[in-house]
């Protein structure tokens, strides 16, 4: 509705998402920090995952799933 109400604006100018919108993406979304042991390396981690949970999803790229025992093989 930008363009009709400020047609002077570049096409570049309207804003395409709401304040909303933007939130979510850049600050919900990006919510993602973890607790986790300082005192182990990730290899040390990921070992441990992959004892405890093997067949757990450990990565998804596109349509692939990788659980932790075949990234660990």
């Amino acid at each position: 509705m930008e363009a009709v109400t400020e047609p002077d604006l570049l096409p570049h100018e309207h804003p395409v998402l709401t304040d909303v919108e933007r939130h979510r993406i850049l600050v919900d979304f990006n919510a993602t920090q973890a607790d986790y042991p300082k005192d182990k390396c990730i290899h040390q981690l990921f070992s441990e995952q992959v004892a405890v949970h093997p067949d757990r999803t450990a990565v998804v790229f596109g349509e692939r799933a990788l659980s932790y025992r075949e990234l660990y093989d």
